[in-house]
C-alpha cells in the first residue's frame, strides 16, 4: 500500500466516522419525536402500531431497490422501532415459549428488539392474562390451530384483546414460517391497517356445519377464507372455526353481523379477533 493509498483510507475511515454520528443523531431524534407523539397521545394513547411500522417498511424496502437486503432493513428497523415505543412509555412483551422451546422466544426477540424487557411464561393463558391486566402490553403465542385453541380466549375477552401482528415480518425468514415457525402478538389495542393485511375471525357455527358449506357462506359474504383450526370448546354448544380472511375488516363491518341474520340455521355468530400486515417478501442483495 503507497502513502497515497494510506492517506485515502484513512479519510474514507473519517468519512465512516462522519455518517456514524450522523446516524445516531438521527435515530436519536427520531426517538425524541416518538416521545413528544406519546406526550400528545397520554395514558390513554398506543405506542403499538404494527400496521404502520409494515406500512413504512414497504415503503423503505421499495426506496432501497435491490441496494439493502429486505432482511437487513428489517432488523435495522425493528431496533429502531423498539427505541421508539419505549420511549412512548413502559413497554413489556409476555412470550409464552415453555422451557425446550425456542421458536417463539427467537421470534418475538428478533421482533420488538432486544433492548425490549420480556417475560418469559409456560402457558398461553399466562400471557394473555398479562396482557388484559396490563403487566405487559403484548404477548407473544404460538400460532393458533385444532391443537393451539388459546384462541377461543378472545372471543368474549374483557377487556377487549386482539391479534394484532404476526411473526415473522418477512415471508420466508430463517427460523420463521419456512421452518414451519409462527407466531402471533396479542394487545389490548387493536390492529391498525397496513395497506395489505390478513384478518382473522372466529365464526360459532351452528350443528355440523361443513367447512365447505361455510366456505361458500363466507364467500357469498364477499371474504376470501382459509382454515386454521376448529373446536369446540367445553361445554360449549357452538363449533368454532378459526379463518383467514384477505384484506383489513374492520370490527364494525357490517357483514360480521349479517352473517348470522341472513343464515340463522347455520351460522350464530362471526367475530373478527384480530388482523395483520401480509409479510413482506424477501429479496436479497
Amino acid at each position: 500500500m503507497t502513502q497515497d493509498d494510506s492517506e485515502d483510507l484513512a479519510a474514507l475511515r473519517r468519512e465512516i466516522d462522519r455518517i456514524d454520528s450522523a446516524l445516531l443523531a438521527l435515530v436519536l431524534e427520531r426517538r425524541d419525536v416518538s416521545a413528544r407523539i406519546g406526550a400528545l397521545k397520554g395514558a390513554g394513547g398506543r405506542a403499538l402500531r404494527p400496521g404502520r411500522e409494515a406500512s413504512v417498511l414497504r415503503r423503505l424496502a421499495g426506496e432501497a431497490a435491490s441496494g439493502l437486503p429486505t432482511e437487513a432493513l428489517v432488523r435495522l428497523w425493528r431496533e429502531i422501532f423498539a427505541l421508539s415505543i419505549r420511549a412512548q412509555g413502559a413497554f413489556t412483551v409476555s412470550v409464552c415459549a415453555p422451557p425446550g422451546e425456542r421458536a417463539v422466544w427467537d421470534l418475538a426477540r428478533a421482533h420488538f428488539g432486544h433492548a425490549t424487557p420480556f417475560r418469559r411464561v409456560d402457558r398461553a393463558a399466562q400471557a394473555l392474562r398479562e396482557v388484559a391486566e396490563d403487566r405487559a402490553q403484548a404477548a407473544v403465542l404460538p400460532a393458533p390451530g385444532d391443537d393451539v385453541p388459546w384462541w377461543t380466549g378472545l372471543i368474549d375477552s374483557h377487556p377487549r384483546l386482539h391479534v394484532a401482528a404476526r411473526l415473522p415480518l418477512i415471508a420466508g425468514e430463517p427460523g420463521g414460517d419456512a421452518d414451519g415457525d409462527e407466531a402471533l402478538v396479542v394487545a389490548a389495542s387493536p390492529p391498525d391497517p397496513s395497506g395489505d393485511d390478513v384478518t382473522l375471525l372466529a365464526v360459532g357455527a351452528a350443528g355440523q356445519l361443513s367447512r365447505g358449506r361455510l366456505r361458500e357462506v363466507l364467500a357469498e359474504a364477499g371474504f376470501e377464507a382459509s382454515w386454521r383450526g376448529t373446536t369446540r370448546p367445553a361445554g360449549g354448544a357452538e363449533t368454532w372455526h378459526l379463518i383467514d380472511v384477505a384484506g383489513f375488516v374492520d370490527v364494525d363491518d357490517p357483514r360480521l353481523r349479517e352473517l348470522p341474520r341472513d343464515h340463522p340455521r347455520e351460522v350464530e355468530r362471526c367475530v373478527r379477533i384480530g388482523a395483520w400486515a401480509r409479510p413482506l417478501p424477501p429479496r436479497g442483495d
